[in-house]
């Protein structure tokens, strides 16, 4: 009688804990902690973050993926019983359909292309790092820039490692450009800090980013940075100046 007793609550348990929701043609899975919505475009993929796990339906999937931080979405095989943990949900390559036996969960915004202007995103990736940005046809200052991004929700681009450094390389020699990137020193000369979280650039990255001889301390007033295609990688210039620019959204849970 015990036995069937603390069976009987660890279903109860299991039942509080993740629910299945249907809405129409979405399928909704909530777990304690996340919302993860099924996603129903047919080329829809998924960065894998190197973790696979067996499973016999989604929920158990879900589970695994609310337990690790880098897990924002998952692929399950409904044949093999295989799941696949990952980041961004993005458009394959080619735009082949995934196969039919496939279904793919995400608690965050997929990185999609739309028909409104302000949120045509791009999904980049240099297969290191992926992001999801959206590129300016348009040249402004850096304060109109870094306000437009804020008011898209995304931030101006950050290249805080050398992986999203070769991205916005890419990106600047694609427009033959010279692009804004999220860092400045308005507030306290020669202290950089990024546009996203107004973290300092430590020293060694420093050193990696900017250009030989950058940024130099001959003018006050270049006090914003870009990625520029003559003194590559990075060079502090005015922020007065029109340059285009590349908005950044940060792979971030989303209640569905």
């Amino acid at each position: 009688m015990y036995l069937i007793t603390m069976l009987g609550l660890r279903a109860l348990h299991i039942i509080f804990l993740f629910h299945i929701h249907t809405f129409g043609t979405f399928g909704l899975l909530k777990t304690q902690e996340n919302n993860f919505v099924l996603v129903t475009e047919d080329n829809a993929d998924v960065v894998p973050i190197d973790v696979s796990v067996e499973c016999t339906e989604p929920l158990c999937c879900a589970m695994f993926c609310q337990k690790n931080l880098q897990c924002f979405s998952f692929s399950f095989n409904e044949v093999t019983s295989e799941c696949t943990l990952g980041s961004w949900v993005y458009p394959s390559s080619g735009g082949n359909p995934r196969s039919s036996n496939e279904v793919i969960y995400t608690s965050a915004a997929p990185c999609y292309p739309s028909s409104n202007t302000s949120s045509n995103q791009t999904f980049l990736s240099n297969g290191t790092e992926s992001v999801c940005v959206w590129i300016s046809s348009d040249w402004t200052n850096y304060t109109q820039s870094a306000a437009f991004c804020r008011g898209i929700g995304m931030s101006l681009y950050t290249p805080k490692s050398l992986p999203k450094l070769y991205i916005i390389k890419t990106v600047a020699e694609t427009l033959q450009e010279d692009v804004w990137v999220g860092l400045n020193d308005v507030s306290s000369e020669n202290n950089f800090v990024w546009e996203d979280d107004q973290s300092s650039l430590n020293l060694t990255l420093r050193t990696l980013l900017f250009a030989p001889g950058q940024p130099n301390t001959n003018s006050t007033q270049e006090d914003c940075v870009t990625y520029s295609l003559t003194q590559a990688p990075l060079n502090d210039i005015v922020c007065s100046y029109n340059r285009t620019y590349v908005c950044e959204r940060k792979l971030t849970k989303t209640k569905f």
